[in-house]
């Protein structure tokens, strides 16, 4: 039971060190990566990214657009519109994330105790297992 409880401490997943790495790098999926789920990290890094060069530009090409009558090219209001839509699309997905990584992480620690009890005692659970299918009397 020593051994389970030790390599349980080692490799189980925190739901602080989870909620951290989600309200300070959650738009870089940090959270994911820091979860095992490197898919769904480096997606989140990659948005995250593009995100945040696009936000300069964007205010940059707003600021212009607003401040020069003779010339407007894009209209600035469709551009504050779809800027507002992307960071509230973000900021909900961000919630979301919020919402279901307690359960990521219960799964996941569940996970790893059924990972470390089966290569613990894997012999003793199936010897037993088969004597006392031996035993069983319903046969």
């Amino acid at each position: 039971m020593i051994a389970f409880q030790h390599e349980y401490e080692k490799r189980a997943k925190s739901k602080m060190h989870a909620v951290i790495f989600w309200l300070f790098l959650g738009p870089f999926g940090a959270h994911r990566f820091y979860l095992g789920e490197k898919a769904a990290g480096i997606l989140l890094l990659f948005t995250g990214l593009c995100f945040y060069i696009v936000l300069p530009i964007s205010l940059f090409v707003f600021a212009v657009n607003t401040f020069d009558p003779v010339n407007p090219g894009i209209d600035p209001n469709v551009l504050l519109i779809l800027f507002l839509l992307i960071i509230f699309i973000g900021l909900i997905w961000w919630v979301i994330e919020g919402f279901l990584i307690s359960g990521k992480v219960d799964r996941l620690n569940e996970k790893l105790e059924m990972d470390i009890m089966r290569r613990i005692v894997p012999s003793k659970v199936n010897a037993n297992t088969s004597k006392a299918y031996q035993r069983s009397p319903l046969r």
